[in-house]
Order: C-alpha cells, then structure tokens, then sequence
C-alpha cells in the first residue's frame, strides 16, 4: 500500500513539473497604447493606474507601449507635468518585466513641444539610430522561445529615410534563432516599407507581427492586413483612453454613465513555435 503511495506521488510530483515546464515555454506579453494622459484629467489618470495595477498583479514577462503617453496638447509646461505623471506609474511596474516604450505624435512630434529628449530615460540608447534615440533591437529569450522586437520611432523629427530602411533590412534579416519577429511602432505608415523588406529577406521562416495604435480603430486588438505568403500581420489596438474622450464629453458622461466604456488592454501569448494569439483584457 505504502509503495502505492509513493508511486501516486511520485507520478503526481511528475505531472507538476512537466506542466510548470510547458507552462514556462510561453511568452507572455501586455500591450497597451495611446492612454493621453492629461494633466488634471483624474479618470485618464485613473484608467492608467489600472493598467498598471494589472501589470504588477499579473507581472508578464514583457510590457508594450506604443505611444501617445500624454495629452501634450497645452504647451510645453502642461506637456511635461504629464510625462512626470506618465512616469510615476510607469516606474511601478516591477524590474522583473520587461518594458517596450516607443513615443507617439503627441510624446514627441511635430506641432507638440515635448521632443524625444524629454523621453531618454525610457530609450535605451546613449546615439541615434537611423536618426531617433528610439530605434533599436530588443532580442528576448525565455527557454526555448526567443523573440526579437524591433522599435522603430516613426514620428521622430529627425529620422533619417535611408539610414532606416538600411537597418530595418538588417534588423529583419538575421534571424539568429527567433521564432517570431514584432515591429512595434506608433502608426502604420512604416509597413509597406517593412513589406517590401521582407520580400527580400533571403531564407526567412518565421511570422512577423507589426503592432501599432494612433488610429483609434476599436475597443481591442484588430487584424487589419495580411500577407499570409510572406508570413506578415498588421494589429491595431484601440487606446486606453477610448470609450472615455475627456472633459468636452464629461457633462454628457455624468448624466449617461453607460457612455463611459471600460479600459482595456491586451494580453498576447506567444507559444513555442512562434505562433501568437490574443484576446483583450477590460476593466471589470
């Protein structure tokens, strides 16, 4: 009977090990996009502690803002006291995860008075690539999983065209072992260039996911074009600021609550063959 015993044990003892071991082949990632914090604005501020909140509860192995981390609408003054703000949540998420930051139009672009110097801290880089502090190559690897991200900073001031196709065809090129590519950026405009790449990309196996937002396109992650020959996504992900558009619409919002709709994230899961799937995480 004992010897029973030890055999359920151990059989039991197995079956967890061999799960923790499968369940340790997945990356796990939250992406999260186009918040607009504004200075002053307590629900913009609220919806992005929540996002956090969930970020430091669930710890994921990977975190991904693709821009429009403030409002930056009021001037340079306004603009900073938001990136502080920006800043002292985004700070909190634990050393643990990994964080993916490229800045949008209204962090760093024309007409707004915040530029990527203002951002350096969360770049990576001490020198321009192909022009921005926020082009770069992020590889990551968790047990036989290995992902490579590449931040392109398709709204910087000074990016420079040439150079930037030059080092997208090498960052696209070597694959070194990934089993998926993610371009993040702030908008779409870079994808027929990351197309037209791919295609000359000699021996390239593995699926390329280009994530963006800026487009405010819905409440969730979208598929928005494909190219299942050449093995390319393109996703949109609505903001975290969509379903509540700030004070013009409050007055409206406090007499019609069912008009302020739940934030949002995602959360994507990226197995050991490199193949990804999603599904859109809502404030309860």
């Amino acid at each position: 009977m004992r010897g029973r015993n030890r055999s359920f044990a151990f059989c039991f003892l197995l079956f967890l090990c061999l799960c923790q071991l499968f369940a340790s082949d997945l990356i796990r990632i939250f992406w999260v996009t186009d918040n607009h914090l504004k200075y002053g604005d307590p629900v913009l501020e609220e919806r992005l502690e929540w996002f956090i909140e969930e970020v430091k509860r669930e710890k994921p192995d990977i975190v991904i803002h693709t821009g429009d981390a403030i409002d930056g609408k009021r001037g340079r003054e306004y603009a900073l006291k938001e990136i502080e703000q920006f800043v002292f949540y985004w700070d909190q998420i634990p050393d643990s995860v990994v964080t993916l930051f490229v800045p949008g139009n209204r962090d760093i672009g024309f007409g707004y008075e915040t530029a990527e110097e203002d951002w350096l801290f969360y770049s990576g880089n001490t020198e321009k690539i192909a022009g921005s502090f926020f082009n770069r190559i992020v590889d990551f690897q968790k047990g036989s999983i290995r992902l490579r991200f590449i931040l392109v900073c398709d709204f910087s001031r000074t990016l420079n065209p040439s150079a930037l196709t030059c080092w997208l065809s090498d960052a696209l090129s070597v694959n070194e072992g990934n089993r998926a590519l993610f371009v993040l950026s702030h908008s779409a405009a870079l994808f027929p260039t990351i197309t037209d790449l791919l295609k000359t990309v000699p021996h390239r196996e593995v699926s390329v996911y280009f994530l963006h937002g800026h487009e405010h396109g819905g409440l969730g992650m979208m598929l928005q074009e494909s190219e299942v020959a050449s093995k390319v996504w393109r996703y949109l992900l609505g903001g975290l600021q969509d379903g509540y558009y700030g004070a013009a619409q409050t007055v409206f919002q406090k007499m019609l609550p069912f008009l302020v709709l739940p934030p949002f994230f995602e959360e994507i899961i990226v197995d050991a063959s490199g193949t990804m799937t999603h599904r859109t995480i809502r404030q309860p």
